[in-house]
């Protein structure tokens, strides 16, 4: 199999989706840690990776996204980080059998806010993400997705960490609201300026918004940075109906065609969700 940064000099990639949005809807409860499944339940993840694949995904993530010791220290499992890492690596590559996928090590934020927002050390942090990272290597992953990080501050100390202990390429991702700023009032323009800088492979958005804006951003991004664009958008955003909270959007919506200099751009896309077993891959689907 060739590198994935060779790869995507030729093809637009199709990432997997969710993973904890489906392990809930299997029905385990958000006081659990979804990154222990790993070890108490894997025939779960390996199932969801399973999924994904079935359905056209060429780069599947392990269920690490929160298995960094700051997180699973909140379980009182932090002295499982390696087995739960490299568990997830191993689930990965078991799930995609003699099929030419990519497994990409999913690290997520600390969960601890940096001041002012909050008390959490940059240091120690970092020392986290490197933990991490590392392990993820020793497992055998082909690239690592950082995602959903709302401060720039917190992704580039990830992707630093990232770098001191692997020479796999990194998909860097943040989040922005509607407004193309993040929680802490960063533009878009700032982000694409910093995370170009950073030692990332790739860069881009995931989550909080929909297809639709997302695409819009792209426009931005395209600007402003040479590096290869990636952007895993959540299913739009909910709204209320009949007293339920209902994500209006429908796998069609992956369908929505971007302009031509965007298209090109764009090496990589996600879908939001696996299909149920024993039914016709139609999600994620890729762009015609």
């Amino acid at each position: 199999m060739i590198p994935f940064e060779s790869y995507v000099k030729d093809h637009l990639v199709l990432l997997d989706g969710a993973m904890g949005s489906l392990i809930y809807a299997k029905g385990v409860f958000i006081d659990k840690s979804y990154d222990e499944l790993t070890l108490s339940r894997p025939e779960l993840s390996r199932s969801i990776h399973e999924d994904y694949i079935r359905a056209g995904a060429r780069v599947i993530e392990t269920n690490t996204y929160g298995a960094n010791r700051i997180k699973l220290k909140s379980h009182n499992l932090q002295e499982r980080i390696r087995d739960i890492n490299v568990q997830g690596v191993t689930l990965a590559r078991e799930a995609s059998g003699i099929e030419e996928i990519y497994v990409a090590g999913s690290m997520g934020p600390s969960g601890r806010g940096i001041a002012p927002w909050g008390d959490g050390d940059l240091e120690e942090i970092s020392a986290a993400f490197r933990e991490q990272a590392g392990y993820l290597h020793e497992g055998g992953v082909d690239l690592f997705i950082l995602e959903t990080f709302q401060d720039i501050r917190e992704m580039e100390a990830a992707i630093a960490a990232v770098r001191e202990v692997s020479d796999k390429p990194v998909v860097a991702m943040m989040t922005v609201g509607e407004d193309g700023k993040t929680r802490y009032g960063v533009d878009l323009a700032d982000l694409v300026r910093r995370l170009d800088a950073s030692g990332a492979f790739m860069i881009g958005l995931n989550c909080t918004i929909g297809p639709k804006p997302m695409l819009d951003f792209v426009e931005t991004l395209l600007g402003a940075t040479s590096k290869p664009l990636c952007i895993m958008p959540n299913a739009g955003r909910p709204q209320l109906a009949d007293g339920r909270m209902i994500y209006m959007s429908t796998p069609s919506i992956s369908r929505c065609t971007p302009s031509g200099s965007s298209k090109r751009a764009c090496a990589c896309w996600a879908g939001a969700a696996a299909p149920p077993r024993n039914t016709s891959p139609r999600w994620p689907m890729p762009w015609p």
